[in-house]
């Protein structure tokens, strides 16, 4: 009965190394990601940390899938590693708005979501209005007024400008 306990148990305990290991690996590379970033933004190296996030979204996504699929195996180490995935996902979204504030251009041609207050705003030949922060310009159907307000949508090279176009 002895014997046959611990076989049992030593097959459990394999088998959620199965899984935690490489959990901890994932960890471990994000880690390395992240640390990583900290020189390139010393450096104002942007594209680095661009670089650097997109990695990391890609590391969480596999992470998220082995937690989630085989992570039940051992509970404790499932709400860990559930825990740092979420802490992991902030920490990647706060610095790509990072990235956003210093280098915007780096987000030509991607879905953006930020909060903008314009320092001037003027009307378009077709009634319509720009809004200007001095890096993006925002173009609204109606008057936008000089508050604080949540920007979504793609971000558009239109000459020398940044433009969001909500009007769509």
């Amino acid at each position: 009965m002895v014997k046959m306990t611990f076989k049992i148990l030593m097959g459990y305990m394999a088998l959620v190394g199965l899984v935690t290991f490489p959990l901890f690996i994932m960890e471990e590379s994000h880690q390395c990601l992240v640390f990583g970033t900290w020189p390139a933004q010393d450096a104002k190296r942007w594209d680095l940390v661009m670089t650097g996030t997109g990695m990391m979204e890609k590391n969480l996504v596999i992470m998220d899938r082995v937690n989630t699929y085989f992570g039940w195996i051992q509970p404790l180490a499932w709400l860990s590693y559930r825990a740092y995935h979420e802490s992991a996902e902030f920490y990647t979204e706060a610095l790509r708005a990072k990235v956003f504030a210093y280098a915007p251009e780096l987000f030509v041609g991607k879905h953006v979501e930020f909060r903008f207050k314009p320092n001037s705003i003027s009307t378009l030949e077709d009634g319509s209005y720009a809004a200007s922060n001095g890096n993006i310009r925002v173009l609204y159907g109606s008057p936008p007024g000089m508050v604080m307000q949540d920007v979504k949508g793609v971000l558009m090279q239109d000459g020398n400008l940044l433009t969001i176009d909500t009007r769509k």
